[in-house]
């Protein structure tokens, strides 16, 4: 089932590490959003990226492939933001 899904970072530097493996590759149709980070979520970094219709276990095989950092992925519902 595809979600919306919000990626947070430890770093401003990995948040651009992130975005630039993505879309400098072009292999992968995802939307992604570069947006400030929810408080209410993190404190470590300002920064997080949206992703938007996705399935997980696609992003999670990218993430591996590509071997990208981040802290936490959170599945974006109408009640907020639940951990996965």
């Amino acid at each position: 089932m595809k979600k919306n899904i919000l990626i947070t970072f430890n770093n401003t530097h990995s948040v651009m590490h992130f975005e630039k493996k993505i879309k400098d590759n072009n292999r992968y149709d995802l939307k992604m959003i570069l947006m400030p980070t929810p408080r209410s979520l993190s404190f470590s970094c300002g920064l997080c990226i949206k992703l938007e219709d996705v399935e997980l276990n696609d992003i999670l095989e990218i993430i591996a492939k590509e071997n990208l950092l981040y802290k936490n992925l959170f599945e974006i519902t109408k009640n907020g933001y639940n951990l996965i």
